[in-house]
């Protein structure tokens, strides 16, 4: 399993510095289809988080909870990554409330492609997952 620290080829796996990476919803994707797969373009040495985020829209106040309800996996170029490993982060939306994203950060230094692919439950306890690729590119 992935843990923080770890290389893939090129990228680097790891966890985050508050101010020092880019949340999923800045990042430059398009659909790729089937509305849960994205193609993504990042620059060369940006810090990016690629976990979904997670937050109560039942209003219960209880996003612990969903989390730890949530079932929440990632693979990285089709390895498990071990989620436990990883801390959450923390952003508050300002409309959606707070939103907990896993802390998996991935760093390119040069051009290349990684997959993510990720699902869990929602509050609601429908599934979700996507796949997304990024793709590292110079300025």
């Amino acid at each position: 399993m992935i843990v923080p620290g770890e290389k893939i080829g090129d990228f680097l796996i790891t966890t985050s510095v508050e101010g020092n990476f880019t949340y999923p919803f800045d990042i430059t994707c398009a659909e790729a289809g089937d509305g849960n797969s994205y193609d993504c373009e990042v620059l060369v040495g940006t810090a990016i988080n690629v976990s979904t985020g997670i937050f109560d829209d039942s209003g219960s106040g209880n996003l612990d909870e969903i989390w730890s309800k949530s079932n929440y996996q990632m693979f990285i170029n089709d390895r498990l990554v071990d989620m436990q490993a990883f801390d959450v982060i923390e952003y508050d939306h300002p409309n959606l409330g707070v939103i907990r994203f896993a802390d998996v950060i991935i760093i390119a230094h040069k051009p290349g492609v990684i997959t993510v692919r990720d699902s869990g439950l929602r509050d609601d306890g429908q599934v979700f997952a996507s796949t997304s690729t990024y793709t590292f590119k110079t300025p």
